[in-house]
């Protein structure tokens, strides 16, 4: 017969030794855990102060309308979606040789982009042309507005490398400000319509470029025309 009383001490000292290694695994994966919390925490709370930070910092005042960092950057993140999506239009379009030298392209526009001063235009040529379109009394209809925006946005879907844009700079924050960007630029528009429309009627025969040459030859006109009449104060930009 087994005296399993004797047992009991090598099993109970077994049993310690086993704990102690689950309680030191445990607490070393609660460490780590906590580690991974305290830095994903970390990055949140810096990413957060970067997107407040862009809220409070003033790049251009028109009027009495002031225009933020934030605003500079969503802009700009607009005109690099545009690019990208005609980037993918002409993949599809033209042909593989074509592509390469249209490819060349719009890699130097988005280079062009990162020029804060091309920036700065963007954004004030967008804003102070659909102050002038309001000046007009034109409005975009709250339809129309959404449909253009959910129409946009369907495209981006589509579109691999415009999708990763707006997931580096955030989806809810990107629909967030779309609506906005997209009135003003609607807006612009139609003061480009109604300058096309005065052209084709003044220059029936003329041909497609040479009406849009001229088109963007009186947009510019108008464009500076405007700026002469707005008080408009640029502010100093820290680019990072």
């Amino acid at each position: 017969m087994i005296n399993h009383e004797k047992n009991y001490p090598f099993i109970f000292i077994l049993v310690l030794i086993t704990m102690l290694i689950i309680s030191g695994c445990a607490k070393e994966e609660q460490e780590k855990k906590d580690k991974t919390s305290n830095e994903e925490t970390t990055e949140n709370e810096v990413s957060k102060q970067k997107t407040d930070d862009k809220k409070d910092v003033e790049v251009v005042t028109i009027n009495d309308s002031i225009l933020y960092e934030e605003d500079l950057e969503f802009y700009t993140l607009v005109e690099k979606i545009k690019i990208e999506l005609n980037r993918s239009s002409d993949k599809k379009s033209l042909s593989k040789e074509d592509f390469e030298d249209k490819n060349i392209y719009w890699d130097e526009q988005l280079e062009t982009l990162e020029n804060i001063n091309v920036q700065l235009n963007n954004l004030i040529e967008i804003y102070t042309m659909s102050l002038l379109a309001e000046e007009k009394h034109y409005f975009i209809p709250d339809e129309d507005l959404n449909e253009s925006v959910d129409n946009f946005i369907k495209k981006v879907k589509k579109d691999n490398s415009a999708n990763k844009l707006i997931d580096t700079y955030g989806e809810k924050k990107f629909k967030r400000n779309m609506n906005e960007y997209m009135r003003q630029s609607m807006l612009r528009d139609r003061v480009a319509e109604d300058l096309e429309k005065e052209l084709k009627k003044e220059k029936p025969k003329a041909t497609e470029q040479e009406i849009n040459f001229e088109l963007h030859k009186d947009f510019e006109e108008l464009y500076m025309d405007q700026l002469k009449s707005l008080k408009i104060k640029i502010h100093e930009i820290h680019e990072s």
